[in-house]
């Protein structure tokens, strides 16, 4: 869409250029230029319709490894700062064992709007990682889960361990967390 927007301001087709700009932020908010090798009249032009258009959301939330999801899409952890299409957007904040974040949140062109929240924990969770993935976890004799995860070669996990009879053809362990 750049290109096409490029190639039709070039030719003098600017309101099919600004429409290719308006497409290309509604796609991606975050979109940015190679300034250097733009002409000054469409940086302009980008600048003014991603103005127009765009607006941030802001993240300040704890516990600080929460999942954040704008509209549905994951954002990556390190995420502090997320540009989307001015409008009404579902933010959901949520972490195992804490009450979850929902709310449609109203974000103006050009503006930032902070998303700053505490999370109330409901419940302790244990995670177990296991080598390979797939062991059936009992806490204090009764099945909780099966693995997901797989444990890093040589990780000890805190507290005290020992080994276990195996069972299955593969070895056990019971430990104290």
């Amino acid at each position: 869409l750049t290109d096409r927007a490029r190639a039709n301001g070039n030719v003098g087709n600017n309101a099919q250029a600004e429409a290719d700009v308006r497409a290309l932020v509604r796609a991606n908010p975050a979109a940015t230029l190679e300034r250097q090798v733009m002409s000054p009249r469409f940086v302009q032009l980008f600048d003014t319709t991603h103005t127009d258009m765009v607006g941030y959301f802001e993240f300040a939330v704890s516990p600080a490894d929460a999942e954040i999801r704008i509209d549905g899409r994951l954002l990556e952890p390190e995420v502090v700062s997320y540009a989307v299409v001015a409008g009404t957007h579902a933010v959901v904040v949520e972490r195992p064992g804490f009450q979850p974040l929902q709310d449609d949140v109203d974000v103006a062109a050009g503006g930032n709007v902070l998303v700053d929240h505490v999370l109330v924990r409901l419940s302790a969770v244990l995670e177990v990682l296991t080598r390979p993935a797939g062991a059936t976890v009992l806490v204090d004799g009764q099945p909780m889960g099966i693995t997901k995860g797989v444990a890093p070669p040589g990780f000890v996990p805190p507290g005290a361990a020992a080994p276990a009879p195996a069972s299955l053809g593969r070895p056990s362990w019971w430990g104290t967390v």
